[in-house]
């Protein structure tokens, strides 16, 4: 299936990314290395997203509440903070990619990007036809050949009232 969004033109497999996301299960933040950010991020990240970026990827069958990759990055100020968040969707990008150098982090006010593009004043987002992912992603023993990475980097407000909020950042 062949859609657009923003700057890329996307051929996405809807089945295979439905299929793959059914099989992930998510630890509880807890058992995660970095439990008070991602406990954090496991509390609001229902809420975060702009209604443009859950429309995407409920077209491309991506499960938004999966993600194969989630970093704190930063405090952006007192109870807000920046998270890297990551999903692979199957298929490839026809268009609109560039090789890139930077990070896709300025879009919120970080250091330098030059091919992301901003969906709101809270959200980022990099399409790449290179999985940068510390995982190989499959759908049974079907290696993903044709796969690409989706990057999202959200402003999060700090919820917790039971964990000091890091100052790092």
């Amino acid at each position: 299936m062949i859609c657009s969004y923003k700057k890329w033109k996307l051929d996405y497999e809807f089945e295979k990314n439905r299929n793959f996301y059914k099989g992930i299960s998510i630890p509880p933040p807890a058992e995660l290395p970095n439990s008070d950010t991602d406990d954090n991020f496991a509390a609001v990240k229902s809420k975060i997203y702009p209604q443009e970026i859950i429309d995407l990827y409920e077209k491309l069958g991506i499960d938004i509440q999966k993600e194969v990759y989630l970093v704190h990055t930063a405090r952006k100020e007192p109870g807000f903070h920046y998270y890297s968040v990551a999903h692979v969707c199957f298929g490839k990008v026809l268009a609109g990619h560039k090789s890139f150098t930077n990070s896709l982090r300025k879009l919120v006010g970080l250091p330098k990007v030059e091919r992301g593009e901003s969906v709101d004043n809270a959200c980022g987002i990099l399409i790449s036809p290179v999985i940068y992912l510390p995982i190989e992603p499959s759908v049974g023993d079907d290696p993903a050949s044709d796969a690409f990475q989706i990057e999202l980097i959200v402003t999060a407000p700090w919820v917790l009232k039971n964990i000091p909020e890091p100052t790092y950042g």
